[in-house]
C-alpha cells in the first residue's frame, strides 16, 4: 500500500498545515498515522489517527476526506475536549466542517462549496425526506439510523449557517478563542454558543435553535 500511504502522509501534513494556520499551532511535536480494522472508517486519538484498510484499496475515494476529518480531531476532541457521549455533535460537527477548510485551501473553493452540498445537503434532506430528522444536541444513544447525517452532516451544516452570518474571518476568530479559553478543557455546547453570540449578537440563538436544539 506504498502509494496510499505516501497520499495519506501528503493529506495528514496538508491539514496540519491549514489547521494550524487557521485554529491555533498543532500542539506536539508528532503525529501518527496508522491503518486498521475500522473498513472504510477512521477513528481519532490524542496524536495519533487510525484510519480503515479499506480506505487504502477499494475506497480510497475517500481517504482524503476522512484524513481531513480525523486530523480535524486533534483541535475538536484533543485541544478543546467534550463530553463525547452525551453531546458528540459538539467535536464531530467541528472537526466535520473543519474539513471544509481543508478542501478550500487545497481543492479551491468551489471544491469546498460541492462538499457542502454532496457530502452534508444532499443527505440531511433524504433524512428529512424521511421523516427521519431531529434534535442535534442529544446523546449518541438517542440517535437510530440517522446519527452520522445529523450529529457529524447537519451539525456541520449549523457551522456552515454559522460562518455566513459571521463571515468567515470572524467566524475564523471564534474558532481561535474557542481554543484559547477551553485549551485541555471540557467544553459544553452551552459554552460555544455563548461565544458564538458574543461574537454575532442574539441573531445566533435562532441558527443553534433550527439546526442543533430544536427549540
Amino acid at each position: 500500500q506504498e502509494a496510499a500511504g505516501r497520499a495519506t502522509a501528503d493529506y495528514a501534513a496538508a491539514a496540519l498545515r491549514v489547521y494550524s494556520e487557521l485554529f491555533g499551532p498543532y500542539p506536539d511535536a508528532e503525529l501518527d498515522v496508522v491503518a486498521g480494522p475500522l473498513e472504510f472508517r477512521g477513528m481519532e486519538y490524542a496524536g495519533l489517527i487510525e484510519l480503515g484498510f479499506d480506505l487504502y484499496n477499494k475506497n480510497a475515494d475517500e481517504l482524503e476526506y476522512r484524513v481531513a476529518h480525523e486530523v480535524a480531531h486533534q483541535w475538536w476532541y484533543n485541544l478543546v475536549g467534550n463530553d463525547a457521549v452525551n453531546t458528540p455533535w459538539l467535536d464531530e460537527g467541528l472537526a466535520e466542517f473543519s474539513t471544509y477548510f481543508y478542501v478550500q485551501r487545497v481543492n479551491g473553493q468551489a471544491a469546498a462549496e460541492r462538499l457542502v452540498e454532496r457530502r452534508w445537503e444532499l443527505p440531511y434532506q433524504l433524512v428529512v425526506t424521511n421523516g427521519l430528522d431531529d434534535v442535534v444536541n442529544q446523546p449518541v444513544f438517542a440517535f437510530s439510523g440517522n446519527y452520522e447525517t445529523l450529529v457529524y452532516g447537519k451539525a456541520a451544516l449549523f457551522h456552515y449557517a454559522l460562518m455566513q452570518q459571521l463571515g468567515e474571518e470572524r467566524y475564523l476568530a471564534l474558532l481561535q478563542e474557542y481554543v484559547a479559553q477551553h485549551r485541555y478543557g471540557i467544553a459544553t455546547p452551552d459554552d460555544f454558543l455563548a461565544m458564538a453570540v458574543a461574537a454575532g449578537g442574539t441573531s445566533v440563538q435562532d441558527l443553534y435553535k433550527l439546526w442543533i436544539s430544536g427549540e
